[in-house]
């Protein structure tokens, strides 16, 4: 097996294609239909149409001024997560091969990695067309300056990190004029997104009761968040440094750093860069990107200024398919995948659902529950430290079930009422300290043991396949309804 696996993970995408592709025909998978319920909970709060109890205060929506609604309501209301996906990585091959007819085989790289399948298969989102986009800046901005205004403006409109990250390194990488006009119009139209949320979300807040807008205070809330700043935060939302795993997972671009320098080959000081920014954002100092995000800008934006070179030799070519398909990234992204599973040889198959079921599973659910009174739930376990890890195992079933307690009454914890809030982390550590626990109270509870009959649960089998409960749900089989007489 060993032996074998030397020879599989190169070709890990050709293996996992005919499943994947036909996965993908049927339906998403189960993270990223979360994930799109996660970010269509925030167009409803926005709307109006989600309450949280009054005891938890108003919910800052200030902490959304970077937000880029536009790109989320385009990937999850109108072309899906998988259309936007699928546009996005097009727009990226259509644009360099009529900048550099020639790039073929670069294209054919980035067409067969790791990395670009991964991205299709579940991890791809709003931002993937802003990472799309500010890929070509990078990698192309020095050839077609005039495609950098443009690109600037869909940045902003897309993603708020990677307009960050390409106004930022274009400073540094793209010749003078060139990076004159990516930092000038960079940092225009990031004043033109805030002014423009900034109007937006002040009189969604004047029109709710739930609601207040203190932009300042948010930003501080979110830049505590990733560690670039002092906010108060509670000690849940803490996170430990780990220069280690950030020295690991910048290693394959320091050694393609050297790669082009040996071979002469230009575009070093973008790897070095993206090294630095892998580094930052592994080690948990300063996260702006999950791990594949941050790789995938990476990976696209060397393909776009390996694509300028004339006569690339063929070791450059190897190595560039191996920074975008090797066993680290597999290891990395199959863990996000499949539940930490640690597997170098060959890239896994997520757990799929169909829309029809997801939306079924939610109807199920939101029949449990009592009309018009606050409705609790329980996280498993006890509060953990790690940063945005509060709810680890369940967190990915707990977007269905926020979303169905949504239509029913007011709802707590979830991230905003949480997170945003006055009082939420206050109330949480109330609510959920052994001290502060009512003796009765009426809350959705999570069930880990599938196979005791419970009347009145909802049997998640019977709408997600049994791996999605094994991984994306952390093994929480069942949800039900308390009052507050059982426990």
């Amino acid at each position: 097996m060993p032996l074998l696996s030397l020879f599989s993970w190169p070709i890990a995408t050709f293996l996992a294609a005919p499943r994947l592709i036909a996965e993908l025909v049927r339906g998403d998978s189960v993270y990223a239909t979360a994930l799109g319920r996660f970010y269509s909970r925030q167009l409803e709060l926005l709307a109006g149409r989600i309450r949280f109890p009054s005891w938890v205060g108003r919910v800052n929506i200030g902490s959304f001024v970077y937000q880029n609604f536009l790109a989320i309501w385009l990937c999850y209301v109108v072309l899906g997560r998988r259309g936007f996906v699928l546009m996005s990585m097009g727009l990226w091959f259509a644009v360099l091969g009529s900048v550099h007819p020639s790039a073929g085989p670069i294209a054919g790289v980035v067409l067969v990695s790791h990395i670009a399948w991964f991205l299709l298969a579940e991890r791809g989102n709003y931002q993937t067309l802003g990472l799309v986009v500010g890929s070509l800046v990078l990698g192309l901005g020095a050839d077609v300056p005039e495609l950098i205004p443009v690109a600037m403006v869909v940045l902003a409109l897309s993603s708020s990190s990677a307009l960050l990250l390409t106004s930022l390194f274009g400073v540094f990488v793209l010749p003078l004029r060139e990076a004159f006009r990516t930092g000038l119009w960079g940092v225009t139209f990031a004043i033109a997104l805030v002014v423009m949320n900034y109007i937006f979300l002040r009189g969604r807040a004047a029109q709710s009761d739930q609601t207040s807008f203190a932009p300042f205070d948010g930003l501080l809330r979110v830049f505590g968040l990733i560690g670039a700043g002092k906010a108060p935060v509670a000690p849940f939302l803490t996170r430990s440094r780990d220069p280690v795993r950030g020295a690991v997972s910048a290693a394959p671009l320091l050694g393609f750093a050297v790669v082009q320098v040996v071979w002469g080959v230009e575009g070093t000081g973008l790897t070095l860069a993206f090294a630095a920014a892998v580094f930052l954002n592994q080690s948990q100092i300063f996260r702006l990107f999950d791990f594949h995000f941050i790789w995938a800008f990476a990976f696209l934006s060397i393909g776009g200024a390996l694509a300028a070179v004339s006569d690339l030799p063929h070791v450059v070519l190897v190595c560039f398919f191996l920074l975008g398909s090797n066993p680290l990234v597999l290891v990395g992204l199959n863990r996000a995948a499949c539940g930490g599973t640690r597997r170098w040889d060959r890239m896994l198959i997520p757990a799929y659902v169909g829309s029809s079921a997801a939306a079924a599973a939610e109807d199920a659910i939101e029949r449990l529950l009592p009309e018009g009174q606050d409705l609790i739930v329980r996280p498993l376990g006890d509060l953990p430290a790690g940063y945005n890890d509060l709810w680890r195992r369940e967190s990915v079933l707990l977007e269905f079930v926020w979303t169905a307690m949504s239509r029913k009454g007011p709802l707590f914890p979830d991230w905003y009422s949480l997170f945003y809030s006055d009082c939420g982390t206050t109330q949480f550590s109330r609510l959920f300290s052994p001290e502060g626990l009512p003796a009765t109270r009426g809350e959705v509870v999570l069930h880990e043991d599938g196979n005791t009959a419970l009347d009145g649960a909802v049997v998640l089998s019977d709408f997600f396949p049994n791996e999605a409960i094994s991984t994306d749900f952390g093994g929480v089989a069942r949800v039900s309804y308390s009052n507050g007489t059982e426990r």
